[in-house]
Formats: structure tokens, C-alpha cells, sequence
């Protein structure tokens, strides 16, 4: 199974592992990988189907939909941003 078909299938048979990459690896544990459960195109699917249907959901029961302030810090980003 290449990597263009492995992420058109869902539930994976056989166990499938990945590099971590670049600027996820932590200093000290560059040896470690992913050991992948499902594929990840199927995972961002059902997100984005779910995501639609809690909205439409919203919708019929009269909820308004507006915008939701986020707080969070910028390490990450900080982090992210070095790499």
C-alpha cells in the first residue's frame, strides 16, 4: 500500500507506521514514529461531515451561530515557528 492509497482507505488491516515529521520531533527522540490506526484523509472526513451536521442541527433548533472568542497561548505557534 503506497501513501496516496493509504490515506483513501479507512480502517487499516495491517499495521501501518510513519516517520514523524521535521518539526513534530522533539529533541532527544528523533527515533520515535507514528503507529497509525486509521487512515488520516478518513479522520479529517468525519470530522468535516460531523462539523455539518451539528451545524444543520443548529439551524433546525433555532440555535444562533455566532462567533466563540478562543483563548489559547502562542507557545505552540512559537515553537512551530522556529522549526
Amino acid at each position: 500500500m503506497d501513501v496516496k492509497t493509504t490515506f483513501l482507505h479507512g480502517d487499516l488491516e495491517e499495521q501501518i507506521y510513519m516517520e514523524q515529521p521535521d518539526r513534530f520531533t522533539q529533541p532527544g527522540h528523533e527515533h520515535l514514529v507514528c503507529k497509525l490506526k486509521k487512515s488520516l484523509y478518513m479522520a479529517v472526513a468525519e470530522a468535516a461531515k460531523e462539523a455539518l451536521w451539528l451545524s444543520g442541527l443548529s439551524k433546525e433548533l433555532g440555535v444562533e451561530q455566532g462567533g466563540v472568542q478562543l483563548h489559547c497561548d502562542r507557545q505552540s505557534a512559537i515553537y512551530l515557528a522556529k522549526n
